[in-house]
């Protein structure tokens, strides 16, 4: 089954749209105005692990459906599910980052503080951005634009990017440890509770609906789940079920030539009929009609 679109990672390692600085697991780009225009507004899976920073302007994000406005100073980090459109929102908008491969990342000794940090301020706030005091933000942007001047004819240049990537994860981690502590000093139990209902959701979301799987991973009772589960969030179980199920509808509806059928099969629904009711009752469009809406 062909998909309609290209990742971000795949757009940007072919170098659509000029990116500085291409390394096989290693990507720098910067986004300047007039390169928005190559298809960024439309819906992408990102492909990669993106460390994203707005040095200019404002910028419209879209991450997993979700839109919001940022300005300068903004860090923004998608993983590699994150189904993500941009655009520039004022005349200087500009953004500057770095992309990488997930076996990369995951290779890097640096990622697990990146994402523990990361999964402790999400918990907190539900958008993934991290708006910087300038001092930080300065450094980090700094750090980023060195990875385009370490010349392909060096011998050690693999090298280089990995001791540079983790100098750069630390930064991230830093930053967001100071975050997080401004609000309190050390993660509640129900917090970590919820975010290991996160890390199980994150992987079983398509086979497993019911919440009686994630409480039974987790061996706790459904009702103490419900409870801990809605006090972090404000949100029920089924409804971040079905938040995972219906971004995960939009981007095969968006992005792919795959038949309702066929994401229905995907996504573990009895059939057809069952869901396009749940599309239905997410979207107030069948998937047909959202399909045709959005010109697929």
């Amino acid at each position: 089954m062909a998909t309609k679109q290209e990742t971000l990672f795949r757009q940007l390692m072919q170098k659509v749209d000029g990116p500085e600085g291409i390394h096989s697991d290693v990507c720098y780009f910067s986004f300047p105005r007039e390169r928005f225009s190559y298809r960024l507004s439309r819906p992408m899976l990102s492909g990669g692990f993106f460390i994203v920073l707005v040095v200019n302007g404002t910028v419209s994000v879209s991450v997993n459906y979700q839109t919001q406005t940022v300005g300068r100073g903004t860090l923004l980090f998608f993983t590699p599910r994150t189904v993500v459109a941009w655009e520039p929102m004022s005349a200087d908008g500009c953004c500057e980052g770095v992309a990488l491969m997930p076996a990369f990342f995951d290779s890097l000794p640096t990622n697990a503080h990146v994402y523990n940090q990361w999964a402790a301020y999400l918990s907190e706030y539900a958008f993934p951005a991290l708006p910087l005091e300038e001092p930080v933000w300065g450094t980090i942007l700094q750090t980023v634009q060195l990875f385009p001047r370490i010349e392909i004819a060096r011998l050690h240049r693999n090298g280089m990017y990995r001791y540079l990537t983790n100098f750069l994860l630390l930064q991230i981690a830093e930053a967001l440890h100071a975050k997080c502590n401004v609000k309190s000093g050390k993660i509640a139990h129900t917090v970590e509770l919820y975010q290991k209902f996160r890390q199980l959701l994150a992987v079983h979301y398509k086979q497993e609906h019911n919440i009686a799987f994630y409480a039974d991973k987790l061996c706790i009772s459904p009702t103490y789940l419900s409870r801990v589960v809605r006090r972090v969030s404000h949100n029920t179980v089924n409804e971040h079920v079905a938040r995972m199920l219906l971004i995960e509808a939009r981007y095969r509806l968006d992005c792919t030539d795959w038949t309702i059928k066929q994401i229905a099969e995907e996504l573990h629904f009895a059939d057809q009929a069952s869901f396009g009711k749940f599309f239905k009752e997410q979207m107030h469009l069948s998937p047909t009609a959202y399909r045709q809406k959005i010109g697929c």
